[in-house]
């Protein structure tokens, strides 16, 4: 779930151009970019126990932080310039967790999802330009990824000449205007300090949040391929394959399920912070009249636990029930 210039990762930005295999932290940012291995990685639940969990996020992975400007990015190309980004990490953290927190008591969620918010707070990354392209770009190949990450931090000049092989680019020039997105193949949520202005930071974290919130669900095929579900939206993985590719599918009535996430997303980010998503394109009001119809058949709160839980399928029956219902 991917974006143009608007201001969810998603919204603007075609999910599948950038998908993660496939829709906002440093607090107290570190003097370069570090890649940072957890301690304690996530584990699966597995038999019964996995049937019963009702909450099962992403696993993480190594954790990519952002560099705060030391001056030497100033001096570099547009748009990989950056300036001091003028946002209390901490607070809009805190901030978007409460709100997120609000809207999931409101729903009437299971307690473990708002106990999920700080770790996904812990997890997302404010990037610069140049390591949000990076990170996005090489989402399959982690080598060349945290390569040209060291590289920034020791060099920012000398970084930004090794991308000559991928800028200029359409991917990456649609890359570097993304303000942020969600990566279910690290669990990790990435902000792009140059495309986010502090008045959007807020409608843009949480608004991750709600990417992030929601189930992981996996299966398998009889020939091996794997599939993995999050909220309306699912991906397969052949059986000897590394990446996930999204299966193009629609709710009856024609709107995409990356969409349908994006519309969740979009949803929750206004009702917790009482603006307006900005730049909404056709597709997109198309998207939110479409959730609101699901409201209407089966109840708000019933159709955000569902799209937490990833039941897909039970969704897709909910917008058909709409469908028919004219």
């Amino acid at each position: 779930m991917k974006h143009t210039p608007a201001l969810s990762e998603r919204a603007a930005y075609d999910r599948r151009a950038m998908s993660r295999g496939c829709s906002c932290s440093v607090v107290g940012r570190p003097s370069w970019v570090v890649v940072v291995v957890l301690v304690g990685l996530l584990l699966w639940p597995t038999g019964s126990a996995a049937a019963e969990a009702p909450c099962r996020p992403a696993e993480d992975a190594p954790r990519v932080t952002g560099a705060p400007d030391d001056g030497r990015a100033a001096s570099l190309p547009r748009p990989f310039q950056t300036q001091p980004w003028a946002v209390d990490a901490a607070q809009l953290l805190a901030n978007a967790q409460q709100q997120a927190a609000a809207e999931l008591d409101a729903a009437g969620a299971p307690s473990c999802y708002a106990s999920l918010l700080p770790g996904i707070a812990a997890r997302t990354g404010f990037l610069s330009p140049y390591e949000f392209l990076v990170v996005g770009y090489y989402e399959h190949d982690w080598d060349t990824r945290d390569g040209l990450l060291r590289l920034y931090r020791d060099d920012p000049q000398q970084a930004v000449r090794r991308l000559a092989d991928i800028w200029p680019s359409p991917r990456a020039e649609l890359l570097i205007h993304t303000p942020a997105f969600f990566d279910l193949d690290t669990n990790q949520v990435y902000v792009n300090r140059g495309a986010v202005t502090p008045d959007q930071a807020p409608n843009v974290v949480v608004h991750e949040f709600w990417h992030a919130l929601a189930n992981v669900r996996l299966s398998s095929r009889p020939d091996g391929t794997m599939s993995r579900t999050t909220g309306f939206w699912t991906e397969v993985r052949p059986a000897e394959g590394r990446a996930w590719r999204p299966v193009d599918e629609q709710v009856e009535g024609g709107v995409p399920t990356y969409l349908m996430n994006e519309a969740v997303a979009i949803e929750m980010e206004v009702g917790a912070t009482g603006r307006e998503h900005p730049q909404m394109r056709p597709d997109l009001l198309e998207a939110m009249s479409t959730l609101h119809e699901l409201f209407e058949v089966a109840g708000r709160s019933r159709v955000l636990q569902l799209y937490l839980e990833s039941r897909s399928d039970e969704l897709k029956g909910i917008a058909h029930q709409a469908a028919v219902r004219g």
